[in-house]
């Protein structure tokens, strides 16, 4: 049983990140014209009124993600799909409907489709930093606004589930056709969980889903599952000040950083709230890992992680390193 500790859950003990905003669709007073930018789709996610309030958004350069792209609406859903494995998803929310391709709940090993509701509210906050509707002038906006999503709750009400349940979520998704798996989640290494990742991964091939993972709240050099595989893109978290967060595990199994403290997303029930932990930084990868894949089609999953390690700015210690991987994502490098 993976506990609420190996969880990674974004409301972090030690911080408290659990603000509850409004529940009207405009969480903070965000002005709709945010600021000029040099191209339309930057003015389209403007009309956003809290876009303003997402410096996440900022700090990965997701302007410039959209324009590499090739994106020229952000309503549309053709990108590259995205699973997400979580606790499920508010599918009623106004930033997601009509944005979930394909829904699903495991339950001893099995998955039931149609039923992917989320009874805890961290997989819809997770969902919506990857990508919540963008220019509709409506809240936040979305890494990856034209992905569609594929749900399958792995995690219970009581923010735990079995490693059996990760791993019938990892294969289905992946049979669903998934782009990029993202799982906020973590625990012990198992061998379910590893085989349905290695059978996801497909040796990085064509056939293959680039496979992100958060890399644990702890703070130490401890490893976890399945951020630990090397089939998987394992997320450290910084902060707004591009520092590592406290909390974010430190190892040599981290590949990237992403913002992960105080991020603004949405609420089960309708709102928005801020949350912390790498459980928030690793959907701004798993959305970046969209959009770079959206620049190359045809590209293999080997090919698209190459593209998101070489999409960093390097921090800490030149070239890789135990808190930063190979640097903080930033899609205004490596085009």
């Amino acid at each position: 049983m993976l506990n609420r500790r190996t969880l990674l859950l974004a409301a972090f003990a030690p911080f408290g990140f659990l603000s509850f905003l409004s529940n009207t669709s405009h969480a903070d007073p965000g002005k709709a014209n945010y600021r000029s930018q040099p191209f339309g789709l930057a003015r389209e996610a403007g009309r956003d009124p809290s876009r303003a309030s997402q410096w996440a958004l900022d700090a990965i350069s997701v302007e410039s993600g959209w324009l590499r792209a090739g994106l020229s609406n952000l309503s549309a859903l053709s990108g590259p799909p995205i699973a997400l494995i979580d606790s499920g998803v508010d599918a009623s929310h106004q930033e997601l409907r009509g944005r979930i391709r394909a829904c699903g709940s495991s339950r001893s090993g099995r998955v039931t489709e149609g039923d992917c509701r989320d009874e805890d509210g961290h997989g819809t906050h997770v969902a919506g930093i990857a990508a919540a509707a963008t220019g509709n002038g409506i809240g936040i906006s979305g890494v990856a606004a034209t992905s569609p999503l594929i749900i399958c709750r792995a995690l219970g009400s009581h923010n735990s589930g079995t490693a059996n349940d990760v791993a019938a979520c990892v294969t289905w998704a992946a049979r669903k056709g998934a782009k990029v798996i993202s799982m906020s989640l973590g625990g012990p290494d198992s061998r379910p969980v590893h085989a349905a990742i290695r059978a996801a991964w497909a040796g990085g091939g064509t056939a293959g889903s680039l496979i992100v993972a958060s890399a644990g709240n702890d703070g130490p050099s401890q490893i976890s599952y399945p951020a630990g595989y090397s089939e998987v893109v394992s997320v450290a978290a910084i902060d707004r000040d591009r520092h590592r967060a406290r909390f974010s595990d430190t190892n040599g199994d981290v590949e990237i950083a992403a913002p992960g403290v105080d991020i603004l997303s949405l609420k089960a029930g309708g709102g928005y709230l801020r949350m912390s932990g790498t459980s928030m930084a690793a959907p701004h990868v798993a959305g970046a890992a969209a959009l770079l894949w959206a620049t190359a089609p045809r590209a293999t999953a080997a090919v698209v992680r190459r593209l998101l390690d070489r999409s960093v700015s390097d921090l800490g210690s030149k070239g890789r390193d135990r808190s930063y991987g190979f640097g903080v994502l930033d899609l205004s490098k490596g085009g």
